[in-house]
């Protein structure tokens, strides 16, 4: 049995539309399945959560973006055991293509039809030992020697490339951009539009290696793919069955040097520029001199000044 899982609302309603030819494909090839649409009040994380407390082993299929992924892989009860296919159906889709998967869905749909276990994959996770209200006050809501945790697919990040999540999320334009198939542009707009009002602030990181002391940093991401944002390859090296983070920071970088170094991102080589540094570590714990953003797979999680990334101990078993 194969549990499709999707989000109707998806990509402006794109992603609705996209299921519907591919369950006319499923239909015809008498495979059996149940679909399970999520709601306001029911969503994906909590299908998830329902499927894998009531079957044994179950298939989830998640038809969606990053961000429906990012909601299955946190409400997997136990992700050793499940297995899982997904069908790129969002704006920004760098799960996807991190995963070298083709473009023709139905090529992955009949993959996932197969029912076999193609490769197993590394998930990350997020521990906020802070939590602060999202406003821009910032009063503290959270503090605790028990974290609270978030699982990832593709990448987490703190300072400059959550702030950018955080206000194309909040902006009218997402919208129009999605019915236009040009999402990801809002992150380049927003991007170009707050580089040049970022506060850039000290950044203690602590890794596997010892710890770095980043006295003006724009922002540390952790990535278990290489690339985030719609395409930037922050970390090209980046593979996601090592048990490892690729790490990317960018620290003493003036403002004006933004918009020469961040069109090189796209192909991985903005590495070439001073500040800009990559590495890889089992894991690291980053406190920051004032709250900042974070976010994982670029859904806005919360502002923090105190966090650990790390690789979970188990992988997820992919149908594709």
């Amino acid at each position: 049995m194969f549990h499709f899982i999707v989000n109707p609302a998806g990509a402006s309603g794109r992603t609705g539309r996209i299921f519907r030819k591919l369950e006319e494909e499923i239909r015809q090839t008498g495979k059996e399945y149940q679909v399970h649409y999520s709601s306001p009040v029911f969503g994906i994380e909590d299908i998830c959560r329902d499927l894998t407390g009531r079957y044994e082993n179950p298939d989830l299929v998640i038809v969606g973006g990053d961000g429906t992924m990012n909601e299955a892989v946190n409400g997997i009860r136990d992700i050793s055991q499940v297995r899982v296919g997904y069908i790129p159906a969002g704006s920004g889709n760098d799960l996807a293509r991190g995963l070298g998967l083709p473009a023709d869905r139905m090529e992955i749909l009949h993959a996932v039809l197969e029912g076999k276990v193609r490769r197993c994959m590394d998930v990350g996770q997020t521990e906020f030992f802070t939590v602060y209200d999202r406003n821009d006050r910032c009063p503290k809501a959270f503090e605790s020697d028990v974290p609270v945790i978030r699982r990832w697919n593709v990448s987490s990040g703190i300072g400059f490339d959550a702030h950018i999540c955080q206000k194309a999320e909040a902006s009218k334009a997402k919208k129009i951009l999605n019915r236009l198939y040009l999402g990801k542009l809002i992150y380049v707009g927003v991007a170009a539009n707050i580089v040049l009002t970022e506060k850039k602030v000290p950044f203690e990181i602590r890794t596997d290696a010892g710890t770095l002391h980043l006295n003006d940093c724009l922002f540390a991401v952790g990535m278990n793919q290489p690339y985030e944002g719609g395409g930037f390859r922050f970390c090209p090296s980046a593979e996601d069955n090592d048990g490892k983070l690729s790490v990317c920071t960018a620290d003493h970088v003036r403002q004006i040097d933004f918009f020469r170094i961040f069109p090189y991102a796209y192909s991985g080589n903005h590495l070439k520029f001073e500040g800009v540094e990559t590495f890889d570590t089992e894991s690291m714990e980053i406190r920051t001199a004032e709250p900042l953003w974070v976010h994982t797979d670029g859904e806005i999680a919360c502002m923090s000044d105190h966090v650990r990334m790390s690789i979970n101990e188990q992988q997820l078993q992919l149908l594709m």
